[in-house]
């Protein structure tokens, strides 16, 4: 099998900085590391790399405040595996007090339930995410604000 990569890039489309959070690799690890912050209007690559004869599967976190300058988080997530579809997942939501296992296992859960593509939307902010085909399909993240 394969080592499957994921190729991404996460796009700033709001008017502030993007700063990382925090991450959580299921399977496989980041290519050097998630960049911070992620500039206004500007878009940043990463690289997820697979472990062996395993599927590249992690999630990313960045800060996002919204027009009126209220914090929130994005969440991106993929399950990058040869075997199975490419699937994604997306969230914005109130920062939690913290990112336990049990956080976790929620984000998982909807990340397998979800598809190759997905959106979110809450208080004027969004997050979009697509994934591509193969093995080491392209994800495109889109950060902004609600027109």
């Amino acid at each position: 099998m394969p080592q499957v990569t994921t190729n991404g890039q996460i796009q700033n489309l709001t008017d502030s900085d993007l700063n990382h959070v925090i991450s959580k690799d299921w399977q496989g690890h980041v290519v050097e590391q998630y960049i911070s912050p992620i500039l206004p209007k500007s878009t940043v690559p990463f690289q997820h790399v697979g472990n062996q004869n395993a599927g590249s599967e992690a999630a990313v976190v960045y800060r996002i405040k919204n027009k009126e300058n209220k914090n929130y988080i994005a969440i991106v997530a993929w399950s990058n595996d040869s075997n199975s579809p490419k699937k994604v997942y997306t969230l914005v939501a109130v920062p939690p007090t913290s990112y336990t296992e049990d956080y976790w296992r929620v984000i998982s859960d909807d990340l397998h339930n979800s598809s190759n593509s997905s959106f979110s939307i809450l208080d004027g902010c969004t997050s979009k995410v697509q994934i591509g085909d193969g093995d080491s399909p392209p994800l495109s993240a889109a950060i902004s604000y609600a027109d």
